[in-house]
């Protein structure tokens, strides 16, 4: 059985590492470590860990950022294999065993990832399957230049590809998780499980959900791919397709908040976008403009 690494960073997150540490402590299989990186927190995030969870390695630094927070972990880890657990998700119990029955199959596999579920929605996995019986599919390079299908709580990195790749990248603060699976896509096989692995809580105030900080984010990303060097250089007519599900995802984001106009600006970048590639993404367009324009809530 392969060795795990969970790393959770950790800021202000008091209220929640609790959970998630337990989620960790809970699994079928057992990792072989559960490292928690306390990034900076001003509240008793450290303290809490450091007197309930005397197993688990605690990694107190000043404030970085997720991605600074989640290499330190990694540099202390001794895992051949890295799963990564926000402080604010939780684990359904059978994740590791699932991804170590998936590895089975693909074991030329650099990262295994799978679904996840909203707090407060029933996960229920199916009886332990045969190994035959696992549903899983390979997200390629060529779909995450497209978008990024993949959630960090549900992520198993392989600890040589993370190492080779030179893990997440610190000037990133939303998207870093993006820039490495496109980094890591690059380099070797990545399959996601057909089943729920995680539980993710929305937060009020989150980058991700909030276009107007992680949309210039989102961009550098792709920059960075795009260019010299990057995991998408030389495949220039994958970019505006990339460019029109970002400002349509960043349209999305701005009705969800209440800003209609700027949604449907963006709806429009996104359209323009879809139209100059030769690679097009496949949207219900009219259906979103009528909604933006009378202010439908968003259902699909």
């Amino acid at each position: 059985m392969p060795f795990v690494s969970v790393i959770v960073p950790a800021y202000n997150s008091a209220a929640t590492v609790v959970e998630a540490v337990e989620s960790a402590l809970a699994q079928t299989v057992p990792a072989g470590e559960i490292v928690v990186v306390d990034d900076g927190s001003l509240d008793a995030t450290a303290a809490i860990v450091r007197e309930r969870y005397p197993q688990v390695r605690l990694i107190e630094q000043a404030n970085t950022g997720p991605a600074g927070a989640r290499n330190a972990g990694v540099r202390q880890a001794r895992g051949e294999w890295i799963a990564f657990l926000d402080a604010d998700d939780i684990w359904v119990p059978g994740r590791l065993e699932r991804q170590m029955d998936c590895l089975n199959q693909c074991p030329d596999a650099v990262m295994l990832c799978g679904g996840r579920r909203e707090f407060g929605e029933s996960v229920t996995l199916d009886p332990r399957p045969s190994c035959d019986r696992i549903a899983f599919r390979e997200v390629t390079l060529d779909e995450l230049a497209r978008h990024n299908p993949i959630v960090t709580s549900t992520a198993l990195v392989k600890r040589s590809a993370f190492d080779a790749v030179g893990g997440f990248d610190e000037q990133f603060r939303g998207p870093e998780d993006y820039d490495l699976w496109l980094r890591l896509a690059a380099q070797g096989r990545i399959f996601e499980m057909g089943e729920p692995l995680a539980c993710y809580r929305h937060r009020p105030g989150s980058l991700s959900l909030d276009e107007r900080r992680f949309l210039p984010q989102v961009r550098r990303v792709l920059d960075k791919a795009f260019g010299p060097g990057g995991a998408l250089q030389g495949k220039s007519e994958w970019r505006h397709a990339a460019l029109a599900t970002q400002y349509q995802q960043a349209s999305w984001m701005a009705f969800s908040r209440g800003a209609r106009l700027p949604a449907l600006r963006y709806l429009a970048l996104a359209w323009a976008h879809n139209c100059r590639g030769p690679r097009r993404i496949v949207k219900p367009w009219l259906a979103l403009l009528y909604r933006y324009a009378a202010g439908r809530p968003v259902t699909g």
